[in-house]
């Protein structure tokens, strides 16, 4: 059941005894950090010799969400592993990893040297061809040699999260293409591809198709608006997508720009989105229907012309516009 070394605990109970064995290393690198939820969430685990996330949840009164996560995180340090004889059971072990990982669908916590031991990658990159090709592959993308820290990362995301080899390449492949080859930007898109349950080839090249698609649609914008690499709010971006995808090619966009900057001179991706929605609910999608739906401009010289838009709306929102 355990193996290495072990703290044994002595329970007193009636004319008999029995003691439950901790693995050395929950008191020498957890006790401090994990909390105590985690704590007795694992010595009920190694009591009872398995795990059951309802009684669980009813012995130590917590919901089993808490649960789920202290088994995440016990699993994720090595100190709990599947048994594979049952779904339901979980025996402990004292190594950091041995063998494979498990694969859970929850988001894993960062990578540290303790979570897989260099060993192990020596061993599986020898004995699994998808490590060894990962492995290889990664480094000629790389074009020089993994440090430790990488071997063991993609290691985890493979064994780990559940993904492929061939999709892990091809995430490391989109990060380099983009100047992001940082191992923690490459494992939190791995992450949320493991979440999506993007673990096929078709499916990768799926994303990697609409994630190019907007980076490029980013890339327009950025021209049309003239803010160069300056770097774009989560908001912003979603502001970007959404008018793309009503139907607005780049054109109208910088049209609607235009007419911000005339309107208050700065740039505001709010007042820029009010337009654009006003226009598509009016049916104005092309440059051609601004000539022939919206209002005529019938204006003297240094006056504003009509528009389609509600600019009292625009006030009402907190915008100032020039009368």
């Amino acid at each position: 059941m355990i193996g290495g070394s072990t703290v044994g605990i002595q329970l007193n109970g009636g004319s008999c005894s029995s003691f439950v064995a901790v693995p050395a290393d929950v008191i020498d690198k957890h006790l401090a950090t994990a909390s105590g939820i985690y704590i007795k969430v694992l010595l009920a685990v190694v009591r009872a010799n398995e795990i059951d996330f309802q009684k669980l949840s009813k012995l130590l009164s917590v919901p089993e969400s808490e649960i789920v996560e202290a088994v995440g995180y016990w699993k994720a340090s090595g100190v709990l592993s599947e048994d594979t004889a049952s779904q339901d059971a979980t025996k402990v072990t004292n190594r950091s990893v041995s063998g494979k990982l498990p694969k859970r669908k929850i988001q894993p916590i960062a990578i540290t040297p303790e979570d897989i031991s260099a060993a192990v990658v020596a061993e599986q990159s020898e004995h699994d061809p998808q490590i060894k090709f990962l492995l290889c592959t990664a480094e000629c993308m790389f074009g020089r040699p993994l440090t430790s820290a990488e071997q063991k990362g993609l290691v985890y995301i493979h064994e780990y999260m559940g993904l492929p080899a061939d999709v892990i390449i091809m995430a490391v492949e989109y990060c380099i293409s983009i100047d992001r080859p940082h191992f923690n930007y490459i494992q939190k898109m791995c992450a949320q591809w493991a979440d999506d349950e993007i673990n096929t080839h078709v499916r990768a090249e799926a994303a990697i198709k609409q994630l190019s698609a907007y980076r490029s649609r980013e890339g327009l914008v950025r021209t049309a608006f003239g803010i160069g690499d300056r770097a774009l709010t989560a908001a912003n971006k979603k502001y970007i997508n959404q008018w793309f995808d009503d139907g607005f090619d780049i054109e109208m966009i910088k049209i609607a720009y235009e007419r911000t900057v005339d309107r208050i001179n700065k740039v505001s991706f709010p007042y820029i989105n009010k337009i654009l929605q006003s226009w598509k609910e009016n049916g104005i999608l092309t440059p051609a229907d601004l000539s022939t739906k919206e209002t005529p401009r019938n204006y003297q010289k240094g006056q504003k012309p009509d528009a389609s838009y509600d600019l009292d709306e625009f006030e009402r929102l907190g915008f100032h516009v020039p009368k």
